[in-house]
């Protein structure tokens, strides 16, 4: 699924990804490799189409970001408390 002709097939050598914040992860509802002819003949990268629950979207993008520190190893919100 969505590797290249040409290239040897699986997991192993399929380099295109999609990554997802565990925060979104709840919010998504599905997702799929648009695959066909046309695409491939455009790109040796296939796209990935993602679905959210529009509800659930909002209330992850209306809370506080968080912010990693790597010296410290905390998250801390945006107004200063610790996650």
């Amino acid at each position: 699924m969505g590797c290249h002709p040409g290239r040897p097939s699986g997991p192993r050598y399929c380099i295109d990804r999609g990554y997802l914040s565990a925060e979104l992860a709840p919010a998504l509802t599905g997702f799929k490799v648009c695959d066909s002819a046309e695409l491939r003949l455009l790109s040796d990268h296939l796209p990935l189409h993602t679905t959210f629950d529009t509800a659930a979207l909002r209330t992850v993008l209306h809370r506080d970001a968080a912010t990693y520190t790597p010296h410290d190893h905390q998250h801390i919100r945006q107004e200063g408390r610790p996650a």
